[in-house]
């Protein structure tokens, strides 16, 4: 499964076609092509059809067919040995001329998802390119991924977090040429008149394009337009308004659905800026739809025209609103900002932003208010990642007056206003010293009122690895101290305290791992400052 260097001299797009499809576009239907998977003891890829045996996860059919007799590449969790256990494929040696895209259909469903993700591999260095982690769709997802010019392999890289509803697969790998009029480290047809504008700018597109330009000379059958209300596809509604105020204005990727082919995009250019501070560009955008396409934003050079891709959205992201952010370095001669929407080729694909914002800074989280203005004082109403404060503290008494009432519980009952993930590996309450002669000791809890705690249900041959999650209520106070005792007595033990935001952010903000304080319990408290409503997890 083996292959040969691809592609040394010639520019040939024929050539370039004929070789990419020999050897790198595969569906699985004969093998692997002549992609190669790596030999290893913990588990490998292999090649499916059907419906995986885990009823959980899995596909129920391939991608390229849609029947049961069509194949896959899948990865089976049940048999991986743990959760840091990797499976690799990897396509043969590639010399690449020019930008290209790399694109494939994906299949990751279950509880026990791991991770995907995607290298290139040059000279012994992995650069990582892409990557998704846990249950994503019953449905197969693309993903589109853009490749530079040069020397390497690409691979594939996969993990099961559990040995049950952890199947997940890939079909209909392709490698195309990326369109000459891509922006991605090319030159742009920008405006020809350049004028550079002074910061912040705001634009929530009430009022028109709040002086951006648009431009569609490239691909005529694809641009952007202003639009209100709801984006939809016959009677199924994607998305219901704005992300201002939900009666609003936005822009939207509109669709000559009759002559547009897969891959035409549509270009925004904010107004060109110099600067010599850092600035940070927010802005909302939805991909509300299992077809939508994806949104890039370059940082273009005004004077050679030369642009570099700085983000990437992609995939399918829910129905909602939802936000990010780019930081811009410091910059004395012009850069010009491109947003860039493309057509995936498929009905339902809804790409629309709103809520521009373009200002000197640090992108901490939160557009600090200001009364200058270029367009409208319209904030965004979808933060792009939380205010966060995480300090570690000796106890929580010494300053402030006490935890949050409903964070507060010895387990003497239940689990107070907590809630629990059930899975193979799940917190229960327990009371007295925990482990046996095979397994490491918990000490007893005697410094409490109860005697209770909780611990994980490992303590068995028939679990091997997995996750317990136990999570808080809404927290929706600025400023709180989370206090909590932990034991750590063996070797492969590892604990974790993640924030998951309201728009669905997640940080982890401490841990450990490893055998800790043997036979004690130990205290952690955390000092927690937040402008978002969040939940945290242990």
């Amino acid at each position: 499964m083996g292959g040969s260097s691809l592609f040394t001299q010639t520019e040939d797009a024929t050539m370039f076609s004929e070789t990419i499809n020999a050897t790198i576009n595969c569906n699985f239907e004969n093998g692997w092509c002549d992609w190669g998977y790596k030999q290893n003891s913990c588990f490998n890829w292999t090649i499916g059809s059907g419906k995986t045996v885990d009823k959980t996860s899995g596909p129920i059919a391939d991608h390229s067919t849609g029947s049961s007799n069509g194949s896959y590449a899948v990865i089976y969790g049940r048999h991986s040995r743990n959760s840091s256990c990797t499976a690799v494929f990897h396509s043969p040696n590639l010399q690449l001329p020019g930008n290209n895209v790399l694109s494939f259909w994906y299949h990751m469903n279950g509880n026990g998802i791991g991770n995907l993700k995607v290298y290139l591999v040059s000279k012994g260095t992995r650069q990582s390119l892409w990557q998704k982690s846990g249950r994503q769709s019953p449905d197969w997802l693309l993903a589109t991924i853009p490749i530079s010019p040069g020397s390497y392999q690409i691979e594939f890289e996969a993990t099961a977090k559990y040995h049950y509803g952890s199947d997940l697969a890939i079909d209909d790998i392709a490698l195309t040429r990326a369109s000459p009029s891509s922006l991605w480290t090319t030159t742009t047809s920008s405006p020809t008149t350049l004028t550079v504008a002074s910061l912040p700018i705001h634009c929530n597109f009430e009022d028109g394009l709040c002086g951006f330009h648009t431009d569609n000379k490239k691909f005529p059958s694809v641009s952007w337009s202003r639009k209100s209300g709801t984006e939809s596809l016959g009677s199924y509604i994607y998305l219901r308004g704005d992300n201002t105020t939900g009666t609003g204005s936005y822009l939207s990727l509109n669709i000559d659905e009759e002559t547009a082919l897969s891959g035409d995009k549509a270009n925004l250019y904010l107004p060109a800026i110099r600067t010599r501070n850092m600035t940070c560009l927010t802005f909302a955008y939805s991909l509300p739809s299992h077809t939508s396409g994806s949104l890039q934003v370059f940082e273009t050079d005004t004077k050679t025209g030369t642009a570099t891709l700085i983000r990437q959205v992609s995939d399918y992201h829910g129905p909602n609103w939802k936000s990010t952010f780019v930081q811009f370095l410091p910059s004395a001669d012009p850069l010009q900002i491109v947003i860039e929407g493309s057509y995936t080729g498929e009905p339902g694909c809804i790409v629309t932003i709103d809520d521009i914002h373009l200002e000197e800074g640090i992108c901490d989280g939160y557009v600090q208010t200001t009364t200058t203005t270029t367009t409208t004082t319209t904030r965004p109403t979808t933060p792009t990642l939380p205010a966060m404060a995480i300090r570690e503290t000796s106890s929580c008494q010494s300053e402030h007056g006490g935890l949050l009432r409903e964070l507060s519980c010895d387990f003497t009952s239940d689990l107070c206003s907590y809630s629990k993930i059930d899975s193979t590996v799940h917190w229960q309450r327990k009371h007295g010293a925990g482990g046996s002669r095979w397994f490491a000791k918990i000490p007893e809890r005697n410094d409490t009122k109860s005697g209770y705690y909780l611990t994980l249900n490992m303590s068995t041959w028939k679990v091997h690895h997995g996750e317990g999650i136990l999570k808080t209520p809404d927290i929706s106070i600025p400023s709180v101290c989370i206090e909590f005792w932990y034991s750590m007595p063996g070797t492969t033990s590892g604990i974790k305290v993640e924030i998951e935001t309201s728009w669905g952010h997640v940080e982890t903000i401490w841990q450990k791992t490893g055998k800790f304080n043997y036979g004690k319990w130990s205290k952690q408290a955390l000092v927690i400052n937040c402008f978002d409503r969040y939940k945290a997890s242990i």
